[in-house]
């Protein structure tokens, strides 16, 4: 596999995971009308991924190489950062 393919895969794999950590921080919003605060951090949150959605794209589109420890390592990072905007406890 050549770098495009690898990134691309990495792309979606990631944007994934933030559409998935959207839809549950939205269906939480949803759930919790009524509490003003936590409504308030979960739709920071969620706009917090959208922004971050930009600057993965961003990151990808800047990386290149084939070395699957890189690919790794970057993808171990960026996982990290979606985790930490989405934690709920923060």
């Amino acid at each position: 596999m050549n770098y495009k393919l690898n990134r691309t895969l990495l792309l979606r794999k990631l944007l994934d995971l933030v559409n998935n950590k959207k839809k549950i921080l939205f269906d939480e919003l949803v759930d919790n009308l009524s509490d003003d605060t936590i409504f308030k951090r979960r739709l920071r949150m969620i706009q917090q991924l959208s922004h971050y959605e930009s600057q993965i794209v961003e990151k990808i589109r800047n990386f290149k190489t084939d070395d699957p420890s890189d690919i790794d390592s970057v993808a171990t990072a960026i996982k990290y950062e979606i985790e930490t905007v989405a934690n709920r406890s923060a």
